[in-house]
């Protein structure tokens, strides 16, 4: 049986710290070691040389396993591997201390410093990685490990991811997964009777295919230059322009022309909740619970809602008929109440004038919501962004990344439509 690393460094401390009271008492007592103690001493100082020299090979056959188990997840990652909303794909992706050390020490902020002005000072690392290739459009692949980082920010702005949707690292362009359409029927069976088969369950398939998504910010040439936190900002800056987007396409995106992905909103067997008519404003957390019945009927577990700030707004300020604010449901107060402005205030509902002015709450259970997510990043900067960015010294920053998102059980989604603006 191993001994565990701290129970070693343990031993050692209490050996260093058993020969310095020897010491420690000789010299209070103004006299040398005798030669007991001095023996003594000498064993737990040798004791202790050799409990530094098994700690040292502990810690190197850690590492060894801990890189050698990261090696193998990353390589599940070619059969679809599947990261929840508390996993990082930095975890499977950097498989070795070199890209681990990589991803620390690289600076977002240097490169594109090097990129626009062509001043590589202190940045050998940034400018080696730009050796991995470059795109026909001029831009930069950011090297693996520092990629990783980039797309674990926009995952946690990612209201969706959030909430409790997945995500699939796609190494290639296409990826498919399995997912089970219809649930199988169970039978009872009596004695020596034959197990009834089931011919009700139905298996589909989820094709990720990866689109392009970008993001463009603007900054000063004076911001790359002296700016100590500019890695911060920038990073902060395409993470939630990245997630926004994300979050937009995954609730109410088109998928038309294969530019941009199916939403939820706009997926077949998604459950609705109607206001009626031309549309209602809604009034305390009644169709929140008729929202989450409808993914309970579906054999789900709603775990959250997300909505408009416009909707909050009417939900929070919701009164009952003696002038009290409308206290949430027990049975949905444990679930997760997200805002998002990408949901449209604007969607057209019923015939009435005017009749697009409506929104939406989306419930679910969205562990059943999956992003695909390409595992390259491509960089470009400019000073060149027009008349207006070279007179005043500006710089143009564009990162994009391939992304798809898919839908699991789209019966554990249920909206609830047709929310117009309080008279």
């Amino acid at each position: 049986m191993s001994i565990d690393i701290r129970e070693l460094l343990q031993r050692k401390a209490d050996a260093i710290s058993t020969a310095k009271d020897i010491v420690d008492n000789a010299e209070k007592n103004k006299r040398s070691l005798t030669a007991d103690e001095r023996r003594e001493v000498d064993g737990l100082t040798d004791y202790a040389r050799e409990l530094n020299v098994k700690i040292e090979e502990a810690q190197e056959k850690r590492e060894v396993e801990r890189t050698a188990a990261a090696v193998r997840t990353a390589r599940d990652l070619q059969k679809g591997a599947i990261l929840r909303s508390t996993d990082k794909m930095a975890d499977v992706m950097l498989t070795t201390p070199e890209e681990r050390k990589m991803a620390s020490d690289y600076s977002i902020g240097r490169l594109i410093r090097g990129i626009v002005t062509g001043n590589w000072e202190n940045a050998d690392l940034e400018r080696r990685g730009l050796s991995s290739g470059t795109p026909s459009a001029g831009g930069f692949f950011i090297p693996s490990p520092v990629a990783a980082s980039v797309l674990d920010t926009a995952r946690a702005q990612s209201v969706c991811i959030g909430l409790g949707a997945n995500t699939v690292p796609m190494t290639t362009s296409n990826l498919t997964m399995v997912k089970v359409d219809d649930d199988p029927t169970t039978y009872w069976r009596g004695e020596n009777a034959a197990i009834t088969e089931d011919d009700t369950m139905a298996f589909g398939a989820m094709k990720f295919e990866a689109k392009a998504l970008g993001c463009l910010v603007r900054t000063s040439i004076e911001l790359l230059e002296d700016a100590a936190n500019a890695d911060q900002v920038i990073m902060q800056a395409m993470g939630s322009a990245l997630a926004l987007e994300l979050d937009r396409a995954a609730l109410v995106g088109t998928g038309e022309d294969d530019d941009q992905p199916l939403g939820i909103l706009n997926t077949t067997g998604v459950q609705f909740v109607e206001m009626g008519g031309d549309g209602a404003p809604i009034v305390g957390y009644k169709k929140l619970v008729d929202s989450a019945a409808q993914v309970m009927a579906s054999n789900g577990v709603p775990t959250g809602f997300v909505y408009a700030p416009r909707t909050w707004a009417q939900i929070e300020n919701s009164l009952s008929g003696e002038g009290q604010f409308i206290q949430i449901p027990p049975g949905i107060a444990p679930m997760a109440f997200k805002v998002s402005n990408q949901i449209p205030v604007d969607m057209e509902y019923g015939s009435g004038t005017p009749a697009d002015d409506a929104s939406a709450i989306f419930c679910g259970g969205w562990n059943n919501l999956y992003f695909g997510m390409r595992t390259q990043i491509v960089i470009e900067a400019t000073r060149f962004g027009g008349a207006e960015a070279f007179s005043k010294m500006q710089v143009l920053i564009r990162a994009y990344l391939r992304a798809d998102v898919q839908v699991a059980r789209a019966n554990q989604f249920s909206i609830i439509r047709g929310i117009v603006p309080a008279v």
